[in-house]
């Protein structure tokens, strides 16, 4: 998909749903490392940029998660492989096509060509 061709609805809301999946992965980080402060922050907006923008678009906030879980590790994977980020990557790309294919068979009648239509919570 191109970015000449997405709306700019579409673009903003894939740039605060990959800034939201940041902020959680900083978070439960921070939780590891025993910082509290910094986790209860970091958590607290990607929880709030979540819940705000993607209310009822959790099938594209995950969709956007999985992707960015895919292009990070699978990125990492090709110059530090290993077997773990290989799963990882694997895991993500299948999960994002299963879910696909799911959502496919939920709305038989939508467009294919239509790409941006999970961003779209009025959709039947």
């Amino acid at each position: 998909m191109a970015t000449q061709d997405t709306p700019p609805k579409v673009q903003g809301l894939i740039f605060v749903g990959a800034v939201a999946i940041i902020l959680l992965v900083r978070g439960f980080t921070d939780l590891d490392s025993h910082d509290f402060r910094g986790a209860l922050i970091c958590l607290g907006l990607g929880v709030g940029l979540t819940l705000v923008f993607y209310r009822r678009r959790m099938l594209a906030f995950v969709l956007t998660g999985l992707a960015l879980i895919f292009v990070t590790v699978g990125v990492d994977a090709i110059f530090h492989p290993t077997a773990i980020r290989f799963v990882i990557a694997s895991g993500a790309f299948a999960a994002g096509c299963l879910i696909a294919v799911w959502d496919a068979k939920r709305h038989p009648g939508q467009n294919p060509n239509d790409s941006t239509a999970i961003f779209d919570h009025k959709r039947k």
